[in-house]
């Protein structure tokens, strides 16, 4: 095991060893995040059984940040471009990421969603 100070440098790690990787699934101290959708190097992951309300975590960059489905609610931060993508992903995706909700509270897989194009 390699000793890691905080939770930032784990998340990073993790992420770096995930992508040489090509693993679909990275386990945090916080339990395992699926990742659901990439595009324009935002990173979209779901927790299994994660508490409610229904959200998503984004990754960009060493910017994080966490996003309610319903309401699009954003806890933590994001570049302006950035999140104006997310938004329009979430606007498109919406029903497919609640039904990723279900599935992961349920410890099913989720399915992956077509990234922004």
């Amino acid at each position: 095991k390699i000793p890691i100070k905080n939770i930032k440098h784990a998340k990073v790690f993790i992420v770096i060893v995930k992508y040489y990787l090509n693993v679909e699934f990275i386990e945090v101290p916080l339990g395992i995040m699926p990742e659901i959708s990439r595009f324009y190097g935002i990173i979209i992951y779901m927790y299994i059984d994660d508490h409610n309300p229904p959200h998503f975590h984004v990754w960009y960059n060493g910017y994080e940040a966490v996003i309610t489905i319903d309401e699009g609610i954003v806890i933590g931060s994001l570049p302006r471009r950035e999140l104006k993508l997310v938004y329009e992903w979430l606007d498109i995706h919406r029903e497919e990421l609640l039904e990723n909700w279900r599935l992961l509270s349920n410890s099913e897989l989720a399915n992956k969603i077509e990234p922004l194009e």
